[in-house]
């Protein structure tokens, strides 16, 4: 393991955070939106995705104990290398997107079976800061919003900072 540390750091050895990603939906110009809630897919014709990597951060330089780099797992790497070859992976995702109509549910659902494969999220406990408040819970789908099980049943979540629950299952 390239970046060594005493077992107490949380998450130490199960998983790392190499990399974030922000989506908003982008309302209708002068629309006004209830209680301060996200817009809907109907309401937002466009999506904002902001992308960050950690490509070149030493062990010190990452913001969380459970942070990686692509430099800490032993990986060089060029800013652009790693821009380039994510824009590229977004443009394929895209055009299937638009292909289905923004629905990943649509056409024998096949988009939709390739993102919950490529979801890490799936399988975790999470905890959720959405509009309405904080929702802990098991990962369990994407239909489209995240899909938890928690104490009191399941719900859907459509916006949120997600996190894992480290050290507990």
């Amino acid at each position: 393991d390239p970046t060594p540390a005493p077992p107490e750091v949380e998450g130490w050895g199960t998983s790392r955070k190499l990399a974030g990603v922000l989506a908003e939906l982008v309302p209708l110009p002068g629309l006004p939106l209830p209680d301060g809630r996200p817009p809907t897919r109907d309401q937002a014709p466009a999506v904002v995705l902001g992308i960050g990597v950690n490509v070149r951060q030493s062990v010190e330089q990452l913001p969380v104990p459970w942070a990686a780099s692509l430099r800490t797992l032993g990986l060089e790497a060029e800013p652009e290398e790693v821009r380039e070859d994510i824009g590229a992976r977004l443009r394929q995702r895209l055009v299937q997107w638009e292909e289905v109509g923004g629905d990943p549910r649509s056409a024998g659902g096949g988009l939709a079976q390739q993102l919950r494969e490529a979801c890490a999220t799936l399988g975790q406990r999470v905890s959720v800061q959405a509009p309405s408040g904080c929702v802990e819970g098991l990962a369990i789908d994407l239909d489209p919003g995240l899909v938890l099980r928690t104490e009191s049943g399941t719900v859907v979540l459509q916006a949120g900072d997600v996190r894992l629950v480290r050290g507990r299952s």
